[in-house]
């Protein structure tokens, strides 16, 4: 038994307590992980009606409950002894594996055997990093059915200043023995891998056998797209639109332009009482129905915002981090130059596009929170923080997106550095 399998045995009694209470705060490295699980269950659900499954790093079987008891055939594989022992419990139903994966080859009694879906979660960093590519390759060519799905959802980035910046904000929690995935790097190596951003550090990377019949059937339950990289969102009105998903153009910065838009009663705006409540396929639609779901509470805030401003500060603690806001707008920042082609033109724009950014935010962050006067001030104190951020911007390089986006892959020492850290020398922790 390994070192690291020993620490999953002692941590296996409390995982799962762990990971809900991390996400429940919206931190590091578990921010987004049920998203992750759902999103996982509803392609393979959108996808087949029935069929095998095959869990790597199954762990005390969370995954793999749910589709067990839904007539799937789920085959698990975990190197933690205590692990294994959870998840027969948790998933009887199911078929479990004792073994060690880090050498990138299955267990012999699997090793020949083909399945529709091949899962993970939260394991693919772990692995080392020379090996895990040709795992997956591995995968889809040996043990991936003919019009079978690949799915890997774990801490894992879009590209290095999405890692980079995440990095900065876990501080000392960031764990320096793991290689967290890039999707950029990866579908450099893997033909028709895409990959659907979850929160600032989850993702799912989706790869399939047969490439284009398969990437049309997932679309409905995955809406991860081709390598275009579009970051879609989930597809549960529960869920919403994590920050920065849809890839809003120039002419959808006006409400009305967003086919997906829906007009809600006050009924069953009055019925969303969290924020993983408020519905919305697109960031443009999340963040409308957000706002409305938000505003009643708009003149009690603005009212008391002296007195408000102090209670957030203790309410939500390690949010308004100096680190915690550079990664904020960097990945709003980062989202918008990659389709727009130019900055917010005037004041109403940017006021639009600020608040889509900062519900955002906040729908990742603190998807169970309740919507009330601490949520809206939150809110608010988001928004206008990168309002400063897009008017910095403005008056340095005018409508040049270009010039800004050939900074932001390179920031350091450059006039987008200096927008994307205005105020923070000065901000004290809270």
């Amino acid at each position: 038994m390994s070192a690291s399998s020993e620490k999953y045995d002692e941590w296996s009694e409390n995982y799962d307590q762990y990971v809900e209470e991390a996400e429940k705060k919206g931190h590091f490295p578990f921010a987004g992980h049920s998203v992750v699980l759902e999103t996982i269950k509803k392609t393979i659900k959108t996808y087949s009606k029935g069929g095998s499954i095959l869990d790597l790093g199954s762990g005390t079987g969370m995954l793999d409950r749910d589709l067990a008891a839904s007539g799937y055939e789920v085959t698990g594989v975990d190197f933690s002894p205590k692990m294994v022992e959870i998840a027969k419990a948790n998933a009887p139903a199911a078929t479990f594996y004792e073994f060690d994966l880090s050498k990138g080859v299955l267990p012999e009694e699997i090793k020949d055997k083909k399945f529709k879906f091949i899962v993970s979660s939260y394991l693919f960093h772990s692995l080392p990093k020379e090996g895990r590519i040709a795992f997956i390759k591995s995968l889809r060519k040996e043990n991936l059915e003919d019009d079978g799905l690949i799915l890997l959802g774990d801490v894992a980035f879009q590209n290095e200043t999405e890692l980079e910046a995440c990095k900065s904000s876990a501080g000392s929690t960031w764990r320096t023995d793991a290689d967290y995935p890039v999707y950029d790097e990866f579908r450099k190596e893997i033909p028709g891998l895409v990959f659907q951003k979850i929160s600032f550090c989850a993702g799912i990377m989706a790869l399939a056998k047969n490439e284009p019949e398969v990437t049309e059937k997932a679309k409905e339950g995955n809406e991860a797209e081709e390598e275009s990289q579009s970051e879609s969102s989930p597809k549960e009105e529960e869920k919403g639109a994590p920050d920065g998903q849809e890839k809003a153009t120039d002419e959808q910065m006006n409400e009305e332009s967003d086919p997906s838009l829906k007009e809600y009663s006050p009924e069953e705006i009055e019925k969303w009482e969290r924020v993983r409540d408020i519905p919305g396929e697109t960031i443009i639609s999340f963040g409308t129905n957000f706002y409305q779901a938000i505003s009643p509470y708009e003149k009690e805030v603005v009212a008391n915002w002296s007195l408000l401003a102090e209670n957030l500060q203790n309410l939500f603690g390690g949010t308004f981090t100096n680190n915690d806001l550079l990664v904020f707008r960097t990945q709003a920042l980062t989202t918008y130059v990659k389709v727009n082609q130019v900055l917010p033109r005037n004041e109403k724009e940017t006021d639009w596009v600020c608040r889509l950014f900062a519900a955002g935010f906040l729908h990742n962050r603190f998807p169970g929170d309740k919507i009330d006067t601490n949520l809206y001030g939150l809110y608010l104190g988001l928004m206008n923080d990168l309002k400063v951020v897009f008017n910095e911007l403005a008056k340095e390089y005018g409508n040049d997106i270009a010039a800004v986006r050939k900074d932001l892959a390179n920031p350091s020492g450059t006039k987008v550095a200096n927008a994307l850290t205005i105020g923070l020398v000065e901000r004290k922790r809270r």
